[in-house]
């Protein structure tokens, strides 16, 4: 279901490209790029995460960021913390119990910035 929600957004839009977390999407990811679809691996790596979750930030706190008011969007960027640590601030999950508030479109709202950014 997801891959077909993929590729027919990729032929409704100009689909500039399509961002993920390898970490169990590598088989989609793959199926798609096959296809010859704008596949760009996003592995959340601590140093990648840690730059793209303070550019966010930064924009964020600094207005240079919109938001439609999509409720889910919304729910998730609000069930999400940060951690700080040596290596800086992080998006992440409060909880990792199986019951825990998504943050799944917090995360790609992460990708997305910073990918559109690096364009």
């Amino acid at each position: 279901e997801v891959e077909q929600t993929i590729r027919e957004a990729c032929r409704r839009w100009q689909v500039v490209e399509i961002i993920a977390d390898p970490f169990r999407w590598t088989r989609t990811l793959q199926a798609l790029a096959a296809e010859r679809l704008p596949v760009v691996e996003f592995p959340h790596s601590p140093s990648r995460l840690t730059a793209a979750t303070t550019d966010l930030y930064s924009a964020c706190v600094n207005g240079r960021v919109s938001h439609s008011g999509n409720p889910t969007l919304a729910a998730h960027v609000a069930a999400a913390v940060i951690r700080e640590d040596a290596r800086g601030m992080r998006l992440d999950k409060a909880s990792r119990s199986r019951n825990a508030r998504k943050i799944d479109l917090a995360a790609c709202l992460v990708m997305a910035h910073s990918r559109a950014t690096w364009r």
